[in-house]
């Protein structure tokens, strides 16, 4: 049986912009200290959101509440760096090798929120869930054409 598998129902994604994350040394890493992600988490709640995007304290996207965040533009994917405060999660590592071998180009930059909404296509990427496609943002939707290609990898791997 499949310990991954790709959503059915896309993802409805918006920033939470309250509260920060701030950059320092324990930014790549989720720790006890949760409040931001509780905060966060009540908010999604209130919007009636699946997710929210975490900024970092320069208004750049870092995270999300739960995953790391992937942008495709192009057929290329983007990753916000570590230096931004994405978390350096296990399944993050495995995506950008995972992509690499299916010959996507990778970068690790910057993801601001106009970066969002020129993208063709976002997903989220945790060891719980894998990969999960987002289908909105804001007023724009997505596909999950990328998302779907690597899924089926992720779970061929997990099989070995």
């Amino acid at each position: 049986e499949n310990h991954y598998e790709l959503n059915e129902k896309g993802l409805w994604v918006d920033v939470y912009s309250e509260i920060k994350k701030s950059l320092n040394k324990l930014m790549n890493l989720k720790s006890a200290n949760a409040l931001l992600y509780v905060m966060a988490g009540i908010s999604k709640q209130s919007m009636k959101l699946d997710e929210c995007f975490i900024l970092n304290e320069k208004g750049n996207v870092c995270e999300s509440i739960s995953s790391n965040v992937f942008v495709v533009k192009k057929n290329s994917l983007t990753t916000p760096p570590l230096e931004d405060g994405a978390v350096a999660g296990v399944m993050r590592k495995q995506i950008l090798k995972i992509a690499a071998e299916n010959k996507l180009l990778c970068f690790e930059k910057t993801i601001s929120n106009y970066s969002l909404l020129e993208a063709d296509e976002i997903f989220l990427t945790n060891a719980v869930k894998g990969i999960q496609w987002v289908e909105r943002y804001k007023e724009k939707f997505f596909v999950n054409k990328i998302s779907s290609v690597l899924i089926n990898s992720l779970i061929e791997l997990a099989k070995k």
